[in-house]
This record gives C-alpha cells, sequence and structure tokens, in this order.
C-alpha cells in the first residue's frame, strides 16, 4: 500500500504544469525539515535527559520551545506572508532551518539549546502559513486538496526519518547529531524555491497585474488569464484588506469560529503527546531498551505515513469533511484501545496497536486536513490571516498538551488521560460535522459567499 500509494502521489505531481510542480516540491522539502524536527526531539530527549541533567519541567521546557516560538511566529506568518509575499517567505524559511538545526547540534546546555529552538519556532510557525498559501494559490482546483495534503505526506516522511536517524545513532547517544541533521534538507528547499514566481493572488494584492497574468499563463496555459484574475480581483475588492478582528465580525464571525476551533481541537484531542514522547510511551507499555522504544516509534511512523499517502488518494475524491470525520472516528476507537491497555499494566501489544490506531486516525484525518483548511477556509485578503488564526490555535494548543502530558502520565496515568483524550476527540467530530465547510473543488474565491450565507453553499 505504502509504495503503490508514494507511486501514485509522483504519478499525480507529474500531471502538474512544471511551476506548480515545483512549488508542491520546494513545500514539501520545508515539511520535511519541520516533519524532521518534530520527530527529531522525540528521539534526543531520552539522551538530552541524562546527559543535561534535566528535571520534568526543564525537559518539558526544552521540548515546547518550539511550539512557543512557532505560535508567535504562526501570529506573524500572515502578515509577513502578506508583506513581502509567499515566495520570499519560503525563500527566508528555508534559509532559517539550515542556520538553526546546525546551531541545536552546538548548543552548550539546556538553556542555550531552548533558546535556539524558541527561534527556530518562530521560522516553523512562518512556513505552517505561508507555505499552505504558497501551494493553494498556485495550483488548480481540482488538484488543490492532494497537493495540499502533499504538505503532511513531506511532514510525516521527516517524521519517521527522524526517528530512523535516532535508532542508528543510538548506540552514540549523540543528540547533537539527530538534531542537527536537519539542516541539510534546507539546502534542497532553498534550490528548489530559488527561481520560482510569487502566486497570482498575491501579485493583484500589491496592484502587480502583468506578472499575475504571466504566472497564470504558464500555471494554467488552456485556461484564459485574463478571466482568471478578473475573478480574483472581484474577490479581492469584496473584503478589505485582511485585519485580525475582521474574523470576529460579520459575515466572517463563524469562520473566525471555525479556525480557532479546529486549530485548537487538533491538538487537545492528543497527537504531539503521541509525537513528541511516543518513545517515552512504548517504554511504558512494555518497550524496555532505548534502542527499542526508539525503532517502535519509528515503525509507527511507518504507519502514519500510509495512512496519510491514503489520504492524499481520496481527499479530491471523497471530500474534505468526510475524510477528517472518518480520521477522528478511528481516533476515538483508538483512545478506547489505550485505555484498555493502560489498564490491564502490562499490555504491550495492545498498547502499540492503540498508538498505531491513534496516528492512522490522526495523519488520515486532522494531519491532511489541517492544511487544505488552512488554505481553503478564507478569501484572499483574509487567507493568509485566517490560516495565522488557525495555526496560533493549533499550537496554543500544542504548548498545553506538550506542557500537560508528561507531567499528567505521571499523576493522573495513562487510563484516565486517554479517557480525556477520548472526550475531545467526540467534541471534535461534533464540531466537524457542525461547521466545516466541504471545499472539493471550488474555486478558492467561492469560499467568500458560503460564510457570507452563514455557512452554506
Amino acid at each position: 500500500m505504502a509504495f503503490t500509494g508514494i507511486s501514485s502521489l509522483f504519478d499525480s505531481a507529474r500531471g502538474i504544469p512544471g511551476p506548480a510542480r515545483r512549488v508542491v516540491y520546494g513545500a514539501a522539502t520545508v515539511a520535511f525539515v519541520y516533519g524532521y524536527d518534530q520527530g527529531s526531539i522525540g528521539g534526543a530527549e531520552l539522551y538530552l535527559e541524562s546527559q543535561l541533567g534535566l528535571s520534568p519541567l526543564t525537559k518539558s521546557i526544552v521540548v515546547t520551545a518550539v511550539p512557543v516560538g512557532t505560535l508567535f511566529g504562526a501570529l506573524a506568518g500572515g502578515k509577513i506572508a502578506n508583506a513581502i509575499g509567499r515566495k520570499p517567505s519560503m525563500m527566508a524559511i528555508a534559509v532559517g532551518f539550515l542556520v538553526l538545526s546546525a546551531l541545536q547540534g552546538a548548543a552548550v546546555d539546556a538553556w542555550s539549546l531552548t533558546a535556539i529552538r524558541l527561534v527556530l519556532g518562530l521560522v516553523v510557525g512562518v512556513s505552517i502559513v505561508a507555505a499552505p498559501q504558497f501551494i493553494a494559490e498556485s495550483v488548480t482546483a481540482t488538484i488543490r486538496g492532494s497537493a495540499l495534503v502533499t504538505f503532511q505526506v513531506a511532514t510525516v516522511v521527516g517524521l519517521t526519518v527522524s526517528y530512523i536517524v535516532a535508532v542508528a545513532l543510538s548506540a552514540t547517544e549523540s543528540w547533537r547529531l539527530v538534531l542537527s541533521i536537519g539542516a541539510l534538507p534546507g539546502l534542497l528547499a532553498i534550490a528548489l524555491l530559488y527561481n520560482l514566481p510569487d502566486t497570482p493572488r498575491w501579485y493583484l494584492m500589491k496592484g502587480r497585474r502583468d506578472e499575475a497574468l504571466h504566472t497564470l499563463r504558464n500555471a494554467e496555459p488552456d485556461k484564459d488569464p485574463n478571466e482568471q484574475v478578473a475573478a480574483i480581483e472581484q474577490d479581492l475588492r469584496a473584503v478589505e484588506s485582511g485585519r485580525f478582528r475582521q474574523l470576529f465580525r460579520p459575515p466572517l464571525r463563524k469562520a473566525g469560529v471555525f479556525v480557532v476551533g479546529l486549530g485548537l481541537l487538533v491538538q487537545l484531542t492528543g497527537i504531539n503527546a503521541i509525537v513528541y514522547y511516543s518513545p517515552s510511551i512504548m517504554r511504558d507499555v512494555g518497550f524496555k531498551t532505548t534502542s527499542g522504544a526508539l525503532l517502535g516509534a519509528a515503525m509507527l511512523q511507518v504507519i502514519g505515513l500510509v495512512a496519510v499517502i491514503v489520504a492524499f488518494l481520496v481527499v479530491d475524491r471523497w471530500g474534505r469533511r468526510p475524510v477528517l470525520m472518518t480520521g477522528i472516528g478511528v481516533m476515538l476507537a483508538a483512545n478506547v484501545v489505550m485505555v484498555i491497555a493502560f489498564a490491564s499494566g502490562t499490555a504491550q501489544v495492545l498498547g502499540f496497536i492503540g498508538v498505531a490506531l491513534f496516528l492512522i486516525g490522526f495523519q488520515f484525518g486532522w494531519g491532511a486536513l489541517v492544511w487544505v483548511y488552512a488554505a481553503e477556509s478564507m478569501p484572499a485578503q483574509m487567507r493568509a490571516v485566517g490560516g495565522s488564526v488557525l495555526m496560533a490555535a493549533d499550537l496554543f494548543g500544542n504548548i498545553v498538551i506538550g506542557l500537560f502530558f508528561p507531567n499528567a502520565m505521571a499523576s493522573m496515568g495513562g487510563v484516565w488521560v486517554f479517557a480525556l483524550f477520548f472526550v475531545l476527540s467526540a467534541i471534535a467530530i461534533t464540531f466537524v460535522y457542525r461547521l466545516a465547510p466541504e471545499t472539493r473543488y471550488r474555486p478558492l474565491e467561492d469560499i467568500r459567499t458560503y460564510w457570507e450565507q452563514g455557512g452554506r453553499w
């Protein structure tokens, strides 16, 4: 299944016009670095704890430094992407990943590592706002869903590689190498992005009509670029220049509630408890050695990769809502399995199955669709700002989980923690059913009328 899915991914990519394909590949390389950093701290923290003498609180601070920085980066990311452009933002991100990932390996103590990871988080925050906008505004509506899910495919590949690297380096116990290897893909991202144009919608936001026409002719040669430009210009005129407060005023108030709620629930349902601490969870459910725990975590990421590839294959066929609700439903089942695993005390196989189901459900649902909704939920003038708000809410939830989970596992135990995640997943599936728009095959310019009509097509 995994090899079939990857083959289909590249077959689909070959059907995308050249400039749009390079946008997808460049953004995917940035996503790979993002995923690698998310996973690498999970492997590195097993060695950080003993080598730097970290307490549980200090370890939580080191781990959550990137999410804290990312929160502020995401809040600024929409403004940055609107001000300097999607493409220049992506270039700056690639350079930042290259430099800061390397610097992690040179940290002299826990506090210098925390400081570097905090700045790295700022770069990550801008990336998760700018990259989906860059993809969505560069490809056609018929493939936009799968192109955006490619961002998550690359993120999960990065996560998987990070655990494989941690396993390969486990004999050395070198957290410095585990963290700093993430610098290498930054060079590839710079090369892929260097000669790309910006998006037609950004050019029109800045009054650069000729450049927008030229970009559209190259991206969609079978369509009349003048008609496309006219539709984008009408959408831009209909909404004033993007400001955060517009999200919570009519006619976009319901859209504001949607992006904030979606962003929070992505994280509060528990995924980064699994991503950051899966090696520790593997030890808790019976994998006694460090290398065994890391290998178990790597196997889990491969399972998650298969799930997100399946989402890539079906998101433009099934639609956004069915994919997301199916994924959350699997997470509900996974939480039940985890409660049983922890209640039984030594259920190693059951615990592994529960975490695997959790990752399958997340990567098929939230993991694939958060980037789609971040890029498709708002009209042009508000797209970057709405993406900033969604990702900032996501990251606030990430910080809460990063700080909550280690202490909660120690004080409450796995049974009650995963019972709480079950309740939050039940809330999430209800929220999606009531508020999430179905944007499959819809032009980006249509979403404005959806919210103007009270959340109805």
